[in-house]
């Protein structure tokens, strides 16, 4: 994905950001009340999602 993420494909960039910056800390740090970083992977898929369905 890193080589192809880019601003031409913003969608693939989010889900970049979204697994490679946010994801592996937010299962270290996994507990009832939601972590910073599991709150921007969430805003990172998210993202992800709009653009992928937008027309």
């Amino acid at each position: 994905m890193k080589q192809t993420a880019c601003a031409d494909y913003p969608q693939l960039q989010q889900l970049l950001w979204a697994g490679r910056d946010y994801l592996p800390w937010m299962m270290d740090t996994a507990r009832w009340v939601p972590s910073e970083d599991q709150i921007k992977f969430v805003k990172h898929l998210k993202e992800a999602d709009r653009l992928i369905n937008q027309n």
